[in-house]
């Protein structure tokens, strides 16, 4: 418990944006082992659905980036989460594999999806 003259700060992460295109979710599964934060840019497993980390350097479908973790997730089992599949993002304020190191790299990563990266 706080004594009364004591307070907590916490600045908040700035990861949208802007308003254009509307922030759109869907949810799906997390797959087992995946430790993730909010906000970590995520791949899909193509032959379970299940997402990952993208990594552009997979070659299961994960390498492309589909979505963004809305809330972070310790996957002990397969687990379900929530995703963003459309909005418009500030690149530093999301996770991404240590290879997405440029701008350009993060912008191009979102390719044909909903997903703008500034």
């Amino acid at each position: 418990m706080l004594a009364q003259s004591e307070s907590i700060t916490q600045t908040p992460v700035q990861y949208l944006g802007g308003d254009t295109p509307a922030l759109a979710t869907e949810n799906g599964t997390l797959a087992a082992g995946e430790n993730l934060p909010a906000r970590a840019v995520l791949g899909r497993i193509a032959a379970s659905g299940k997402f990952v980390l993208c990594n552009p350097e997979a070659k299961d479908g994960s390498e492309l980036a589909v979505g963004v973790l809305v809330h972070a997730a310790n996957a002990v089992a397969d687990t379900p989460i929530q995703i963003y599949k459309g909005g418009n993002f500030l690149a530093d304020g999301l996770t991404w594999h240590s290879s997405l190191n440029t701008i350009d790299k993060r912008r191009a990563a979102f390719d044909g999806t909903g997903i703008v990266i500034k």
